[in-house]
Formats: C-alpha cells, sequence, structure tokens
C-alpha cells in the first residue's frame, strides 16, 4: 500500500506541474491596465505592455508558478486518492488476513 500511495503522489505532482504549465497559455487578465499575465489560478507569467514597437521578455513569477503546482497538484492528489481509495483499501485488508 505504501508503495501505491507513493505513485500516487508522484503522479500528482507530475499532473500538477503539466496542468500549471498549460494554464500558461491562458491569458488571466484581472483588469491590469500596461501588462499580460497568463497562469490560473495565479498569474506566474507576465509581460509589459510598452507598444507594438517594443517587446519585452516574459517575467515569471517564481513563488506564483510554485503555488501554482502545489494547488493544482493537491487538487489531483485528492482526486487520485477519491478513485483509488476503495482499490488501496481493499488491498490494506487481504494483507492484514
Amino acid at each position: 500500500m505504501r508503495k501505491k500511495l507513493i505513485q500516487i503522489i508522484i503522479i500528482s505532482i507530475i499532473v500538477g506541474i503539466i496542468i500549471t504549465l498549460i494554464t500558461g497559455l491562458f491569458s488571466n487578465q484581472e483588469n491590469f491596465l500596461g501588462s499580460s499575465r497568463w497562469g490560473y489560478p495565479l498569474h506566474w507569467l507576465s509581460r509589459m505592455i510598452v507598444g507594438p514597437q517594443y517587446s519585452p521578455p516574459l517575467n515569471i513569477v517564481w513563488l506564483n508558478l510554485i503555488i501554482d503546482i502545489v494547488i493544482w497538484s493537491i487538487i489531483v492528489l485528492v482526486i487520485l486518492l477519491i478513485v483509488f481509495r476503495k482499490n488501496l483499501f481493499r488491498k490494506e485488508k487481504k494483507e492484514m488476513n
């Protein structure tokens, strides 16, 4: 059971990272003038809008990126634990008998 739980945790972290990176494709405009922001639930990628002739680099907000990964990993972990809880408890009861 412990091995299966560790696998579920690792999978949830990997999927959390993937979901976080995918949310970077979607604009998160929260009425901020002069900047574009991407990422959900927190913006972790931003670019200042100066003018059409100048394209500034993208800025990564590392703290928001890490918090987003944690949030999405926890959501995926809860979903996986709900889906696999019956199997985990059945195997644990069989091992105890």
